[in-house]
């Protein structure tokens, strides 16, 4: 049985399947007003907690049993004006609904109790001010009632706090709520009072100043050495007990030094101490390291620059030949600046040049990433590829956690390997523990991995650079989704502008760009206000085994079900092809065409304006009508 001053606390829920809040906090300040736990009239009129100035004197009342003979307890309050059952619920929910917190936890409950030894009836004023002080410490801003209890061997307090601040702040207990705050609280106004402190709580109090993620790495240092000297599970049991370690073994493994108050469960230590990864660690500590790998996802071959400017400079007057000067003159004469033109000349040089290769990389991106050959299908497809290259990245991460004593044992020999070195070959005395330190870390990794020191170099230098490299990936998919999703942006999802259908296609402007050697590789699609038909144009330009390159032009006519009618191409010449998109214009309405980089937006689009054009109709017919 604990010596000394004891608490409990448990939460008071603000709802269950018959009551609310209210009910709930109705239902246990009565328990703790009720007149049939106290068996003796306790006078305060002499308490120093009855100070009529404060606000405590000012809140307590004296309960009394009307029924059968004159009792009560001492009952009091923070931040409330009712000690009574229904005033204290009221003012409690007030603040609640000030607040619209009346979900979660209503309240906390819980019991300060004295030894038994200390329990004599004249202690019950100094336990009240006990409980006032620590509630004035702890829950400074939180609406409590209290009440002393006399029907037990143990003198003891019950107090109930609203879980609503003031403040409007809710209650937040953490793990070490108990050890680190109530519990070091009680035992300061226990002592104040003359009571004895609970010597169990001091103990926890003090060994809760090492932190707990302090005492994490210690034990895994020691699940680590005993991992290392064991062949099987029975042996690491064996380790862990000769090295001071309390072991319990169930459905977990529950571990405790001497200087802890409670054990802990190994898998609270990370995915590297549960039951099974112990288990597997030891079975596997001799084997060779699982290789690392990191896949390509980028592409690999940009595509070449389609056009690249020979920009001039406007040279000196003094420098130029006498047909140089007599043009330069002419043109001032003429009231032009040639300067200025020559350097707007190579400005739009520049501009011709950057849309020209940021198309030709646009389209080598939807070839690669794109399995649909649309700009949202190259976005997806490079989102696609970073999720794999980020999946790669946590097997590297996995694989350095799997192998951390390995590494922790590496890392600590690269610290001391100069001053090893030192002693060893050139007698620097002063450097000897750093030697003895070295030999038994590197016998470590030998005895215990099966492992020298430049195989965990380079097994930790592959993991880096892939990781580097996958890194490196991230980042030019991310410049590469930038790219795209700003250049669809510039264009809206509609690539260009109003014209007939042969313009859109680019049929006439290809035969401009083909002198030049320039081809297009993409995938477009064509609507039409006042047609249900869309077009599908899919153009590349293959190179034939004589060596020449030509501009293909791959046509699909689908409906509005998505599918496909009327296929052709210009492979048997331009002339006959552009005589058939000539009829397929004027066959299925094609009159005032858009163009799109994604098959439901020119799907819709047609559908939309039919939609429009039928309800302006039906709107002009009913104002004839009027």
């Amino acid at each position: 049985m604990e010596k000394g001053v004891v608490c409990k606390v448990w939460n008071i829920q603000s709802a269950t399947m018959t009551k609310g809040s209210a009910a709930q906090l109705k239902d246990s300040i009565k328990y703790i007003l009720d007149n049939e736990k106290t068996d003796y009239e306790l006078a305060m009129e002499q308490s120093a907690i009855n100070d009529p100035l404060g606000q405590l004197g000012r809140e307590c009342q004296y309960v009394e049993n009307d029924i059968k003979t004159v009792s009560g307890a001492y009952v009091g309050s923070r931040n409330l004006v009712s000690t009574d059952i229904k005033g204290a619920v009221a003012e409690m929910m007030e603040v609640k609904k000030f607040y619209e917190k009346t979900d979660g936890r209503a309240a906390l409950h819980g019991i300060i109790s004295l030894s038994e030894a200390e329990s004599d009836i004249k202690n019950a004023s100094k336990l009240m001010q006990l409980c006032n002080d620590v509630m004035k410490e702890v829950f400074p801003d939180h609406q409590v009632i209290f009440a002393v209890h006399t029907n037990t061997d143990n003198l003891h307090i019950h107090f109930i706090i609203n879980s609503v601040g003031l403040n409007g702040r809710k209650i937040h207990q953490d793990d070490k709520f108990m050890t680190m705050v109530l519990h070091p609280c009680i035992n300061k106004y226990a002592k104040k009072y003359g009571f004895t402190p609970n010597a169990k709580w001091e103990k926890e109090y003090e060994e809760e100043k090492i932190s707990f993620a302090e005492r994490k790495i210690a034990m895994r240092k020691a699940i680590d050495l005993a991992i290392e000297q064991s062949n099987d599970f029975n042996d690491f049991v064996h380790n862990l007990r000769k090295n001071g370690v309390s072991v319990n073994i169930g459905e977990y493994i529950s571990l405790k030094t001497d200087d802890m108050g409670k054990a802990i469960r190994t898998y609270k230590l990370g995915a590297n101490y549960t039951k099974d990864a112990i288990v597997e660690r030891i079975a596997s500590r001799k084997r060779e390291f699982v290789e690392v790998s990191v896949n390509d996802y980028t592409m690999q071959e940009k595509p070449a620059a389609v056009f690249t400017p020979v920009i001039s400079k406007m040279g000196k007057y003094k420098d130029m030949n006498p047909e140089q000067k007599k043009y330069i003159l002419s043109q001032i004469k003429l009231g032009r600046n040639p300067w200025r033109e020559h350097q707007q000349m190579n400005w739009q040089l520049n501009h011709i040049a950057d849309q020209l290769n940021q198309q030709e990389r646009i389209n080598a991106y939807v070839r690669f990433y794109s399995r649909n050959g649309t700009l949202q299908g190259a976005m997806d497809g490079i989102i696609e590829a970073k999720k794999k290259v980020m999946e790669e990245k946590k097997i590297i991460a996995s694989q350095k956690r799997k192998y951390k004593p390995i590494l922790d044992i590496y890392s600590e020999m690269k610290e001391i390997q100069k001053k090893a070195y030192l002693y060893e070959h050139e007698g620097v005395a002063d450097y000897r523990p750093e030697f003895e330190q070295y030999r038994i870390l590197t016998r470590r990794l030998r005895d215990g991995y099966n492992k020298d020191i430049t195989e965990v170099a380079a097994f930790l230098q592959e993991c880096d650079e892939r990781t580097m490299y996958a890194h490196a990936q991230l980042q030019e998919l991310s410049e590469e989704y930038r790219e795209i999703k700003r250049y669809s942006a510039k264009r809206e999802g509609n690539i260009e502008g109003i014209g007939p259908l042969a313009d859109l296609i680019g049929l006439y402007d290809s035969r401009e760009r083909e002198k030049i050697g320039i081809y297009k590789w993409d995938t477009f699609f064509i609507a039409s206000k006042d047609s249900d038909v869309s077009v599908k144009v899919h153009r590349f330009a293959p190179t034939t085994p004589d060596g020449k390159t030509r501009q293909i032009y791959e046509i699909a006519l689908i409906d509005k079900q998505g599918k496909t009618i009327l296929k052709l191409d210009n492979r048997d010449g331009n002339k006959e092809f552009l005589q058939q998109i000539k009829s397929i214009q004027k066959q299925y309405g094609f009159t005032e065409c858009k163009k799109f980089a994604d098959e439901k937006l020119a799907r819709d689009y047609g559908t939309d304006m039919k939609s429009a054009k039928s309800e302006e109709k039906r709107w002009k017919m009913g104002a004839d009508v009027r």
